[in-house]
């Protein structure tokens, strides 16, 4: 080995040394540390879009503002607590003109839709989320939930639910009634049908 050879061994001891004590310039903190991993890159913003707006299906009850949602969490397919809040009208003309004298029971319904679903007075293609009770104050009967069409209700339920699986979705509030009658009638099997929904500005990705 040569005089240039023995030198150039010389300078890649050193480096190998200086790099085994951590240096900045191998990647380390300078203090024996390893470097600190590279911060992960932020994830891209859902790119559904989702106009805020109301729907009113039918002419018995409907959701009016505020509307406000809350999940607990947005990790796909997780166990969450859920809280809406909502007003809810009855239509005092519709009830009085047709000789009921109370609503069908009332419910809210929390709804991820997906790009490929959709939500309308025929029903929902979509996830549910969370379903809660709904019931218009100062009504009578409460052991059936059923409630005078005179009276306004502010809502502000707690609820359970679980999120979709991983993806973009919008978000929409439906307020479903109870009945068998009506234009068109309720024929789904459980007789509650969609009255009014909300949909809300803005895709939410659950990752």
């Amino acid at each position: 080995m040569n005089t240039l050879e023995h030198a150039r061994a010389r300078r890649l001891m050193a480096l190998v040394a200086v790099c085994l004590l951590g240096t900045t310039a191998c990647g380390g903190g300078g203090d024996g540390t390893p470097a600190p991993a590279p911060a992960p890159a932020p994830a891209p913003a859902p790119t559904m879009s989702c106009a805020s707006g109301w729907v009113y299906a039918q002419i018995y009850t409907d959701l009016r503002t505020p509307v406000r949602y809350w999940i607990s969490d947005t990790a796909a397919q997780a166990s969450v607590d859920v809280e809406v809040q909502a007003q809810i009208r009855a239509n005092n003309q519709y009830y009085s003109t047709s000789g009921r004298q109370m609503t069908g029971r009332l419910r809210l319904s929390l709804w991820a839709i997906p790009a490929n679903g959709q939500i309308s007075k025929h029903g929902v293609v979509g996830h549910l989320i969370a379903r809660t009770p709904a019931r218009l104050t100062g009504g009578t009967d409460p052991g059936e939930d059923r409630m005078i069409h005179s009276s306004v209700a502010f809502a502000k339920l707690p609820a359970t639910g679980t999120n979709p699986a991983a993806g973009d979705y919008c978000i929409a509030l439906s307020l479903d009634e109870e009945t068998a009658t009506g234009t068109p009638p309720c024929l789904t099997q459980d007789k509650f049908c969609l009255t009014s929904w909300y949909t809300f500005d803005g895709a939410v990705r659950f990752q």
